[in-house]
């Protein structure tokens, strides 16, 4: 990596594992997000600039060799202008300002709810059915991308997350949620239908993002970035409880099932290994390990 770093996003749950790792190799870092959250870290320098129309007097400012573009807006259907405004202008403001930059990197978190719905592992080739407005803005920010990449403007990767979990994810997640069960004794609920979900490991999903900015060979590239392993919300409980040694009591009403919601959520990795040179291997179990040592630690 040459020049500074620029990381959108970064007051968010991937941003900010993400600044972790950039931090700890001594790089000099532009931290882009609303607050800056937990305790300063060497070599980090926070800005304050909302999407979009803060991010190119930014990047003008700090001419960054690779940017990190984690930030997304996560709001309720009824906010769909700010969702437009976030998702697809943000990234339409990021592109033009770094068009006249051809040495810039561009790393671009994306969603697997840009797929929507389907009956087989998710893979890149598929024509995106997003069932959201969430879904349909990102899918719509990672066409911009990609289209920038094909006309040889930008140097650009979009990487297509699947359910990213690990230390600082929202307390609302199902994750947080079951642990803080296993913790307090409090009843959880979930919902009727067996959903599953391909659940990555965070410091996987960060160290695919710095791969990715490595490669050459990514430039132009849609990759999903998931363990191709698909896991019940029931298989969840079960495990933590069985590593825990704790019960969970799962409340008979069942929790209100969402759009986003699937009996089968799984990428397709192949691209992901032929791109990257591996898959996220990070069991569900040993992260559950991980995230319970944490939680019980002193």
């Amino acid at each position: 990596m040459t020049g500074p770093i620029l990381v959108t996003g970064a007051s968010g749950f991937i941003g900010r594992n993400l600044l972790l790792a950039l931090s700890a190799h001594g790089h000099s870092i532009h931290a882009l997000g609303n607050t800056r959250q937990g305790p300063p870290l060497p070599g980090v320098q926070w800005h304050r600039a909302r999407l979009p129309d803060g991010i190119a007097p930014l990047v003008d400012h700090i001419r960054p060799g690779l940017v990190f573009h984690c930030a997304t807006a996560r709001l309720p259907e009824a906010e769909r202008q700010q969702l437009f405004t976030t998702n697809v202008l943000g990234a339409h403001h990021l592109i033009e300002s770094c068009r006249a930059r051809p040495e810039t990197r561009v790393v671009v978190l994306g969603s697997s709810i840009e797929y929507g719905h389907r009956d087989a592992p998710l893979h890149e080739r598929l024509a995106d059915r997003p069932t959201t407005s969430h879904g349909a803005t990102k899918a719509a920010a990672t066409q911009l991308f990609l289209q920038a990449a094909a006309a040889g403007h930008l140097r650009a990767t979009v990487l297509r997350l699947f359910s990213v979990y690990g230390p600082l994810a929202p307390p609302s997640k199902l994750i947080p949620t079951v642990l803080r069960a296993c913790r307090t004794g409090e009843p959880i609920s979930l919902t009727q239908d067996e959903n599953t979900r391909d659940r990555v490991w965070v410091g996987d999903v960060v160290q695919a993002v710095l791969a990715a900015s490595e490669r050459e060979q990514t430039v132009g590239e849609l990759i999903n970035v998931g363990t191709g392993t698909p896991t019940r919300n029931q298989d969840v409980v079960r495990l933590v409880s069985e590593l825990s040694g704790r019960p969970i009591t799962i409340d008979r009403t069942p929790f209100k099932a969402r759009q986003t919601d699937s009996r089968h959520w799984v990428a397709d990795t192949t691209h992901c290994k032929t791109m990257l040179g591996e898959v996220p291997s990070t069991s569900l179990r040993e992260g559950l390990r991980r995230l319970l040592e944490a939680q019980d630690g002193p």
